[in-house]
Order: C-alpha cells, then sequence, then structure tokens
C-alpha cells in the first residue's frame, strides 16, 4: 500500500474593517472614541471571519431537511432526535471521527458523564427547541471538564454550540399552517440552517506572522489634498482569510424551522 498526498488549492481573500473620526470627536469629545473603535475593530474581525466560515460551511452538499421536507421550500418541521440520529448514522458510515473527547462522571450529584460526539453549530434562536429534545443535558451538569464557549448542552453523541449571529432563511419553507413553526410575515416558515461537523471535515487557512494583520491607525492632523485641512482620522484593519469543506461526507446541514414561543 502506499499514501498519495493530495494539494487542495484555496484561493485566500482579503477583508479590511474601517472606522473614521473627526479632530473634533479627537480633541473635545470626553470618551476616547478612537479607542473604542480600535477594540471594536477587532470584534467585527471576529464577527466577519465567523460569517466567512458559516458561509463556507452551510454550502455543505450533504443536506437534511425538517419534518417531510425534501428542498428549502419544502422545510415543515422543527429538529427532532430521530433527524439527528439520521445525521450521526450517515457521518459514522462515512468513517467521520468525533470531534469532541469523553468528559468523563464524577461523584457529583446530578451530573452526567458526556460521550465524544460531533459539534452543532446552531442560531441562538434554535435553543428551546434542542432544550426540549429526549436525552438532552444542558452544559451545567457535565460532570468534568468543560464545555466549550457558548455550549447548550449535549444530546447523545451531540455538543450543541449556539451564536446569534447565524442568520435565518425568512419565509423560506413551506407554508406555516397548523406547522406551529415561526414565521417572520406569517406566511412562510422561516428556515434554520445548523451545522453538523466531524474531525477534518473542513478547514480554515488565514496568513500567519507579524505582518499577516495590517492594522491602520491614522490620527487626525496629517494634511494631505484628499484632507487638506487634516481633519479625519481612521481606525481599522485588513486581513486575509479562506475556508474549505474537505469532506462533505464529514458533515453535514440540517435545514429545520422552530416553534413558535407562546
Amino acid at each position: 500500500d502506499s499514501i498519495v498526498p493530495l494539494d487542495i488549492t484555496v484561493v485566500l481573500q482579503q477583508y479590511g474593517c474601517l472606522y473614521g473620526f473627526t479632530d473634533k470627536t479627537y480633541d473635545l469629545y470626553e470618551d476616547d472614541i478612537p479607542k473604542a473603535m480600535i477594540e471594536q475593530t477587532g470584534e467585527r474581525m471576529t464577527f466577519v471571519n465567523e460569517m466567512i466560515i458559516y458561509g463556507a460551511l452551510r454550502a455543505c452538499t450533504n443536506q437534511y431537511y425538517g419534518g417531510s421536507g425534501t428542498s428549502l421550500s419544502t422545510v415543515n418541521g422543527a429538529i427532532t432526535l430521530g433527524m439527528v440520529r439520521k445525521i450521526v448514522k450517515n457521518l459514522q458510515a462515512n468513517h467521520a471521527e468525533p470531534i469532541t473527547s469523553v468528559l468523563s462522571s464524577s461523584q457529583n450529584f446530578d451530573t452526567s458523564a458526556v460521550p465524544e460526539g460531533f459539534v452543532v453549530y446552531v442560531n441562538s434562536d434554535m435553543a428551546p427547541d434542542i432544550r426540549d429534545l429526549p436525552n438532552f443535558t444542558p452544559a451545567e451538569k457535565y460532570a468534568s471538564g468543560k464545555p466549550m464557549p457558548y455550549e447548550l448542552g449535549m444530546c447523545e453523541n451531540f455538543r450543541f454550540v449556539w451564536s446569534p449571529d447565524l442568520p435565518s432563511l425568512q419565509n423560506a419553507g413551506a407554508a406555516v399552517g397548523a406547522t406551529g413553526l415561526y414565521s417572520t410575515t406569517g406566511v412562510s416558515i422561516d428556515v434554520y440552517q445548523f451545522i453538523v461537523a466531524a474531525e477534518n471535515a473542513w478547514s480554515q487557512i488565514a496568513v500567519r506572522g507579524r505582518q499577516a494583520l495590517e492594522t491602520t491607525y491614522l490620527e487626525p492632523g496629517k494634511k494631505d489634498k484628499a484632507d487638506p485641512l487634516g481633519q479625519r482620522g481612521y481606525a481599522g484593519t485588513a486581513w486575509w482569510k479562506a475556508v474549505m469543506v474537505e469532506n462533505p461526507g464529514w458533515m453535514a446541514v440540517g435545514n429545520v424551522g422552530v416553534k413558535t414561543l407562546t
């Protein structure tokens, strides 16, 4: 037998974030607005990177649809344990490896051991439906170890991580009818896409090194033809990023609605 290395070509893209302020703000405002802009630059960069990743992952070709749906426009059900099991069965059939390791049991009362499993990224609107899943264990009841940041909990061998920044597809599903699912307009179901990932299903690339992150901070006062009175300053950064799904059989995208809260 032999191993043949496979090189995958990925095109890096450059992204930028820039905030502007005037000499009036810089000289007279009681708060340090430029400092706040520098902090916001870091937060915005993190948000943009998350959206880049989510945009690439939800394009995975291994798709599942809630209820009796067979396409995005026919989604008419919320997430269920049966759907979760169907997804993990498919991943395991493709020899997908779990991402997380076992968190062992302890002597503490009302706590649970956590099996190795797959990570599921969901919109925060799905949290009530996930908590209603049979066998769901909230992260605060893990017997040992530490939950991942923003981890909601686990169900069988899935560990759910939520974010409010994973957008829904408004009015993209089937007619609301008597489904009890949420719709922005009350006509068609809003579809939420959640990502199920196994080990090595996808990769992200960023340029490393001291010069990889090009930061900008220009105070007012520098005069040129574009700003002859030196009235403007700027804070921002530019960076390189690329994301690629390497094995669609090791991850999946679920398309579901969420139950209307009453």
